[in-house]
């Protein structure tokens, strides 16, 4: 259930890094309400901060699949052994 929302996350994240990687200007007029309390930003912060945070979604949700994977194997093995008996 929560590993569809970090994959929606990250691919809703994606559509706005890259238009600010290819300097739309219409993308930081959206961002501007969002960004005032930052003060004066240039376009080079905005894409750090922007990649940044795109990264550390993407490994936020990496460790939280790689744990659920890790749980439902154990579960799953778990399982078998238990019916095995």
């Amino acid at each position: 259930m929560f590993g569809v929302f970090f994959e929606m996350l990250g691919l809703g994240l994606l559509i706005p890094v890259l238009g600010l990687l290819l300097k739309v200007t219409n993308s930081y007029s959206t961002l501007s309400p969002y960004l005032s309390f930052l003060g004066a930003i240039t376009s080079r912060e905005l894409i750090t901060l922007g990649m940044s945070f795109l990264i550390i979604v993407f490994l936020i949700k990496s460790i939280f699949l790689i744990f659920s994977s890790w749980q439902q194997s154990k579960f799953s093995t778990d399982l078998s052994a238990e019916k095995s008996k």
